[in-house]
């Protein structure tokens, strides 16, 4: 038997929140003496039903990767040579020299895909779950929204709309995901926060009313009917309780 771990693929997708940042890029910035930025994408993980916990990666930005290449560099120097006199004297001459030089390409990367693509080689994620990451990076590059899992948080009336916009910039497009909002997403969107989360849950659970009524209806009845004829049992014990032992039934006494 082995004793290596089960390995427990997760297929279920995940909640995703991205945010554009702009990071200053230290390498541009001591090439040009000023400062420079450059844009990086960050996206929080949440696990489908994990209301605490969001993991950030990075998920895109970039990187200069550094080579050696030979180039030929223009150089100069002073050589010594006669006159016509036969006198000597010095002379500046350029020349062609060739060197290493370490060169530094620009390079686009995406970490958190590369990461993903390396869990789904082991199977620590499924293709599906893979599949939705991908196209989540890939709809946010291009400035698409995100599609709703649920009631969109655009449409819903219960937040003042400069909160909303607030939530809808780092990825809470749902009401489902302004209830679950983590510390971070709410230190994130700022004052407003919190009220917005317990609008939301308030929202949800007034949503859910109708069904638990229901139910409840459905408990009731069942627990209706066992009592009765629980109720029904006890009487038929009791008529025969009452009975005199030497007493006979009223058929028998008709009967003679």
């Amino acid at each position: 038997m082995s004793n290596l771990p089960t390995i427990q693929t997760e297929n279920r997708p995940p909640l995703l929140r991205f945010v554009s940042l702009a990071v200053e890029d230290r390498f541009a910035s001591e090439e040009s003496g000023q400062v420079e930025y450059k844009d990086v994408i960050k996206v929080y993980v949440r696990a489908a039903g994990d209301t605490k916990c969001e993991v950030p990666f990075v998920a895109k930005e970039t990187i200069y990767e550094p080579r050696t290449a030979v180039v030929d560099v223009q150089s100069k120097r002073m050589r010594n040579f006669r006159d016509g006199n036969g006198d000597m004297s010095q002379k500046e001459e350029s020349f062609v020299e060739r060197k290493e030089e370490v060169l530094y390409d620009k390079k686009v990367i995406y970490p958190w895909i590369d990461q993903l693509k390396d869990k789904l080689k082991n199977g620590w994620v499924s293709q599906e779950y893979f599949d939705f990451c991908q196209k989540a990076l890939e709809r946010f590059m291009k400035n698409e929204d995100a599609p709703v899992v649920g009631i969109p948080l655009a449409e819903w009336r219960g937040a003042p709309e400069s909160i909303k916009k607030k939530a809808i910039d780092i990825g809470i497009n749902s009401v489902e995901l302004a209830a679950e909002m983590t510390e971070e997403a709410m230190q994130a969107i700022g004052i407003g926060a919190r009220d917005l989360k317990n609008k939301a849950g308030a929202f949800l659970e007034a949503d859910k009313a109708p069904n638990k009524a229901a139910q409840k209806i459905v408990n009731l009845e069942a627990a209706n009917a066992a009592l009765m004829e629980r109720l029904a049992a006890l009487e038929d014990a009791a008529k025969e309780t009452k009975r005199s032992p030497g007493r006979p039934r009223k058929e028998e006494s008709e009967a003679a």
